[in-house]
């Protein structure tokens, strides 16, 4: 089951920075499915992002991957990001879920949830598909690709 720490973002721009682990890279250098559609049992059928109405890309890379206190210390090959219609028109739905400090993480006031729950693993997997292509399409937002 999805925990959510809020309310669902509705009406309002807002690109979701999704955070991709190495193993989620494709040999082409693009993220695969696997990063936008929750497929773990600790997901509980939802994806973490980030806001960036209350974040940039950049500072959400570094308090992701910075080692505690700090950070959160999680290993992150770069950040897609994908709109608040995009995940709406896939059928999914977005919540926001501030993380609180705790003694060893930092607050990260901009953390929200896509929601997946009740969708089986094929439509899962479907929608991980579309999102994709749209966080492709976008193109990688942190760190830039070098010219």
């Amino acid at each position: 089951m999805c925990d959510k720490n809020g309310p669902e973002i509705t009406g309002v721009k807002v690109v979701l920075l999704r955070h991709v682990y190495p193993n989620w890279l494709q040999e082409d250098g693009e993220p695969s499915s696997q990063a936008f559609y929750p497929w773990r049992d600790v997901d509980h059928g939802c994806l973490s992002v980030d806001r960036d109405d209350m974040t940039t890309p950049e500072k959400a890379h570094v308090l992701f991957t910075t080692q505690p206190p700090k950070g959160f210390g999680v290993i992150s090959v770069g950040v897609w990001g994908l709109s608040l219609e995009e995940v709406t028109a896939a059928g999914v739905s977005t919540w926001s879920d501030p993380v609180e400090a705790t003694e060893n993480t930092p607050a990260n006031p901009a953390h929200a949830l896509v929601e997946f729950e009740g969708k089986g693993d094929n439509a899962k997997k479907k929608i991980g598909r579309t999102l994709k292509v749209k966080a492709i399409a976008r193109g990688r937002l942190h760190p830039p690709r070098a010219a």
